[in-house]
């Protein structure tokens, strides 16, 4: 099968509405700077691949296989807008085509982890950690998922500062 009319496929099945918009996060948590938000945006938008092109102070914009997303805020909303050019077919055709869903899902769990290191403790439950033990046992599982790259040094900074604050 062709390669184009497969992707063609592919983004019809798994895709949102084209230049439709979408809730990307319902609610930012509180404790979370316009900065917080900004870095977790352009953090996400990079990690995926996409290119990050910034327009405008409160919209994030990337770029990434002839896809354009916008990430905007809204009160405590992050909307996220997308626009596909159509794909030429090998027929002469042309098919019209959206981002896939699990594109967005990846977005959305980058963001959310990024900004959920930035909330107020008022908004974390009761503290656990009572034990050097369970201290170290929590920095030395944080340690190995940074080992296996399985988080990012960014992410790895930011849980264990948390993990140290409740000391």
């Amino acid at each position: 099968m062709n390669r184009k009319i497969a992707c063609t496929l592919l983004f019809s099945l798994c895709g949102v509405a084209n230049g439709g918009e979408h809730l990307l996060l319902e609610n930012i948590p509180v404790g979370v700077t316009e900065d917080n938000v900004s870095t977790a945006v352009s953090y996400a938008l990079r990690n995926r691949g996409w290119e990050d092109v910034n327009l405008a102070l409160d919209t994030y914009t990337g770029v990434l296989e002839g896809c354009r997303v916008e990430i905007k805020r809204r009160d405590s909303k992050l909307i996220l807008r997308d626009e596909c050019k159509p794909i030429a077919l090998g027929t002469g055709g042309v098919a019209s085509r959206s981002i896939p869903e699990r594109w967005v899902k990846y977005l959305r769990q980058d963001i959310e982890g990024s900004l959920r290191s930035w909330a107020s403790p008022e908004t974390e439950g009761p503290r656990n950690v009572s034990t050097k033990e369970e201290l170290a046992r929590r920095l030395e599982k944080l340690e190995f998922l940074k080992g296996k790259g399985l988080i990012t040094a960014f992410e790895y900074d930011a849980q264990r500062q948390r993990i140290l604050s409740g000391i």
